[in-house]
């Protein structure tokens, strides 16, 4: 760390120490002591940052520089996936497609065989006067069949596989149910910022009209200290 930097930061940890045996503002002259501190701590502020000011931008040049570079490396590549990997997901939902096809088949096949069998059973029960037994063969005659997990008969490559998940697109904004829109902050901000600028006395009533117009919001006024360092 330079001699420059060394300094800032003692002035730096001066301003904390003053700071941290501050007592209570009780009088005029304790107000215009803590606002002159404060001054100096924005002052001392706007100071460290212009004399850090070269080092942080070189050093974002030199970090855009290296991620441009990276990037025209990998770009090649990125294009390479978005040829091959289509290809792939082709070839796999059409084995996928087949495998489920076969799967329906024989559960369809399985399915009509025990739903005969159960039938042919009821009859013959009901026939023996067991009505219980009878309506418990069809009860199993109705019941779903267990569903049997596909299995790939694609061949297996090591560290790769494929991930499936639900997602969506909106077609109708319009139609989106309310609990599902997001209210759009920046847009609330703009609004509440803009709308009382230039009026030095805002009313209740308009505080309210405000809120009413942009629903379901508290719009209140917050201060803060600012001091001017140039």
């Amino acid at each position: 760390m330079s001699k420059p930097e060394l300094t800032l930061l003692a002035e730096a940890v001066d301003t904390l120490d003053v700071a941290k045996s501050m007592p209570e503002v009780r009088t005029d002259e304790d107000y215009r002591f803590v606002c002159q501190v404060i001054m100096d701590a924005k002052r001392l502020i706007a100071k460290i940052t212009d004399a850090h000011r070269p080092s942080i931008q070189a050093a974002h040049d030199s970090h855009k520089a290296a991620i441009a570079l990276r990037d025209s490396h990998i770009q090649p590549i990125q294009q390479a996936l978005r040829i091959v990997e289509p290809l792939a997901l082709a070839y796999k939902q059409a084995k996928d497609a087949a495998a489920w096809a076969e799967t329906n088949k024989l559960l369809g096949t399985a399915r009509w065989t025990k739903e005969a069998t159960a039938m042919a059973d009821a009859e013959a029960l009901e026939a023996l006067g067991y009505t219980e037994e009878a309506d418990a063969k069809l009860a199993e005659a109705l019941a779903p069949t267990r569903i049997t997990p596909q299995i790939s008969t694609l061949p297996k490559v090591e560290g790769l596989s494929t991930r499936k998940r639900w997602t969506f697109r909106i077609v109708d904004p319009r139609a989106v149910k309310r609990e599902f829109c997001q209210p759009s902050e920046s847009r609330i901000k703009s609004k509440v910022e803009n709308e009382f600028y230039k009026i030095s006395t805002v009313t209740p009533e308009m505080i309210k009209q405000l809120e009413d117009e942009i629903g379901g919001v508290e719009v209140f006024e917050t201060e803060t200290i600012v001091g001017r360092t140039k």
